[in-house]
């Protein structure tokens, strides 16, 4: 990875401290709001983003590009 690319796209109703802080400690991650609204736009908004990441610059840049970012394993 580069210094700026996407390693996971998510959502919570916890906030950045209740949800991601121990998980981004030590890792060289940041934790960035693109969307906010009710839970079911920010599911849907997640589920986008996931899937078109395989179309995403940032991704085609790569030697192998990916299906989806490298921290979302699996869909949901």
């Amino acid at each position: 990875m580069k210094s700026g690319d996407v390693w996971k796209y998510g959502f919570t109703t916890k906030s950045e401290k209740g949800r991601y802080r121990k998980s981004l400690e030590g890792k060289n991650l940041f934790y960035v709001i693109e969307f906010e609204g009710d839970i079911t736009s920010c599911m849907q908004e997640e589920k986008k983003k996931i899937y078109y990441y395989a179309l995403f610059p940032e991704n085609l840049k790569r030697e192998t590009p990916l299906i989806r970012p490298p921290g979302n394993k699996q869909d949901n």
